[in-house]
């Protein structure tokens, strides 16, 4: 059951994404051992200011004005992939600069002149350009964003409004300082090309969709990293980049050739004599083993009602332990219900004090404030009620023990008459005899005032603690001190990002 619930769901989802996947090695690297003992990365080549790691790939240290990239060595043999790039881009800066380039373009990018790059790739590129821009260079105040560019050859990357209106599309998404890496998951497909987004904030595969685009055509070709730094700088990490080509599951190319069939089919069927043996040979050595041992041999059915004692025990031991958890569900439920009067309790009081002092009353305090000190209350009241409790007992135990002691002393015997030496023993007998049950009458009532002051204490509920608030001529004098600090320091921050607005 289990493994035809797996087929159905395997079946679902290949319906559900109309495509077959398969992984190409020669076009992916992640961590560990992303390089080699010389530093290379294989089937890749890194170029400019970036590190390869073992982790890592880093394209541009967190210095300024750093170029760096990463390309395949082969071009891309098949019509449509997918890719999945894991990225870090951190910094200590509120604004982070330059920014990330994807690549899939038909030679590779590596930049040739400084002067003429677009995030650490050459500019004027044929193919596809997606770009994780960190620095706002137009002041539309709409960074960072991801765009997705295609470009012929002929058209350079407007840097100061970054990229311009030429964009196939675009979204906003923050993905700096992030607690895990940002992803993206870049699908084209049947000339359609489509962008997914995950913040980085959990480890789920929980994606988001950030853009599309029909007809877009593109020619085989290299893919590649990038990042640059300016005036302001971040580091610009890559942990995994993943390729897998697509197939349409109707197409020829998607269907194994004769050679594979063959291959496919030898072994399924040696799988299947190989499971047919085994099963042979186990029915065989079970009706050995139950010639041989009449005794030993298995039950078909487990008699439940049998006088077993371990089998008593077992059924035992469960029912006590159903039993137990019975009564701590009710006892859960007993407390939940004390707990949920309390607050009742506590704002019955108060209400009827106000009311009846309405000219001496204080104004309410706000509904979180009082929310808080009713929470304050009962877990007050909670810890008083177990001492009460426990104090109670205690007293309980102390008074069945004084009755015990009065009740041996009233069944002793009186002491017989005749004899003054006699008399007189008697006399100062009856005499302590009295004083210790003065004193026991005593303790007992002082004991039964404990009680009858515990058990008042515990029907009483707590006083909701006044709170002092400031003055209206205070709030207002630390507000507007505040609000003439904060705007202090935005506009010392502003113009600090202005000077170090960077313009290629």
């Amino acid at each position: 059951m289990v493994v035809a619930a797996a087929v159905f769901l395997l079946a679902g989802v290949a319906v559900a994404q109309d495509f077959n996947k398969k992984f190409e090695y020669q076009y992916s690297f992640k961590g560990p051992y992303i390089t080699q003992t010389d530093g290379t990365i294989p089937f890749w080549s890194h170029h400019g200011h970036a590190l390869a790691g073992d982790d890592n790939i880093r394209l541009v240290p967190s210095l300024r004005s750093r170029q760096g990239s990463v390309w395949t060595k082969k071009a891309f043999e098949k019509d449509w992939w997918e890719i999945e790039v894991f990225i870090r881009i951190s910094g200590r800066g509120k604004v982070g600069a330059d920014g990330m380039g994807i690549w899939y373009t038909v030679e590779n990018g590596e930049m040739t002149d400084p002067q003429k790059n677009v995030y650490g790739a050459k500019d004027q590129w044929m193919g596809l350009g997606i770009f994780l821009d960190s620095f706002d260079n137009n002041g539309n105040h709409d960074n960072p964003k991801i765009m997705a560019f295609i470009n012929d050859g002929t058209n350079s990357y407007d840097h100061a409004n970054d990229g311009g209106s030429t964009a196939l599309f675009s979204c906003r998404r923050d993905f700096r300082n992030k607690p895990y890496p940002v992803r993206l998951k870049i699908r084209y497909y049947k000339s359609t090309l489509t962008i997914f987004y995950h913040a980085g904030v959990t480890e789920f595969d929980d994606y988001e969709f950030c853009g599309s685009a029909d007809n877009v055509v593109l020619e085989k070709g290299f893919f590649g990293l990038s990042a640059a730094t300016g005036g302001l700088s971040d580091d610009h990490d890559v942990m995994k980049f993943l390729t897998h080509s697509i197939t349409d599951p109707e197409s020829k190319d998607a269907q194994p050739d004769e050679a594979e069939q063959e291959e496919i089919q030898k072994l399924e069927e040696e799988l299947k004599q190989k499971v047919d043996e085994l099963n042979t040979k186990f029915t065989e050595d079970k009706e050995k083993f139950a010639e041989e041992n009449p005794d030993l041999a298995p039950k078909e059915q487990l008699d439940i009602g049998s006088d077993d004692p371990q089998l008593q025990l077992i059924f035992t031991v469960q029912n006590h332990i159903q039993q137990n958890i019975k009564t701590i569900a009710s006892d859960i439920a007993s407390v939940k219900e004390m707990i949920d009067m309390l607050p009742a309790k506590i704002s019955v009081p108060a209400a009827a004090e106000s009311t009846g002092n309405a000219k001496d009353a204080s104004p309410p305090n706000p509904p979180s404030q009082a929310s808080n000190e009713a929470v304050d209350a009962i877990r007050i009241v909670d810890g008083k009620t177990s001492k009460m409790t426990n104090d109670l007992n205690a007293l309980r135990q102390e008074l069945s023990k004084i009755a015990n002691a009065v009740a041996t002393l009233q069944s002793q015997p009186k002491a017989a008459t005749g004899n003054p030496s006699q008399n007189i023993e008697d006399a100062q007998f009856r005499k302590l005899q009295q004083d210790t049950m003065n004193n026991l009458k005593q303790d007992i009532q002082t004991m039964t005032l404990k009680i009858g002051n515990i058990e008042r204490q515990k029907s009483a509920c707590p006083k909701i603690p006044e709170v002092s608030c400031v003055s209206s001529t205070t709030f207002v004098f630390l507000t507007l001190v505040q609000i003439c600090v904060i705007a202090f320091l935005v506009h010392y921050k502003m113009s600090q990002e202005a000077q170090a607005k960077k313009f290629f």
